[in-house]
């Protein structure tokens, strides 16, 4: 399966954390060394938000949600409200 790459720009590094000096720049959840991207290949090969933060406890559950929501805002756009329109 392919890898599925999101450009994660204009975010607060409180949340996601950017730095040339940790993982080579890579945008990883602040204070660790585990990538976004780790997140959403895991996801996407079916992993749980639950076995993901068991897997990486260094991840703050708070900030994972932070994380996804900004990258879903970024990639699918925020959710309609209620105008029929949004399928879920």
């Amino acid at each position: 399966m392919a890898t599925i790459v999101v450009e994660i720009p204009d975010v607060d590094p409180s949340i996601i954390n950017s730095d040339p000096g940790i993982m080579g720049g890579q945008p990883v959840f602040p204070g660790t060394r585990v990538p976004v991207q780790l997140l959403l290949d895991e996801l996407k090969e079916g992993a749980s938000l639950v076995t993901f933060l068991r897997d990486y406890p260094t991840v703050d559950k708070d900030k994972l949600f932070q994380a996804l929501d900004h990258v879903f805002a970024r990639t699918i756009g925020p959710p309609d409200d209620d105008d029929g329109t949004d399928p879920f």
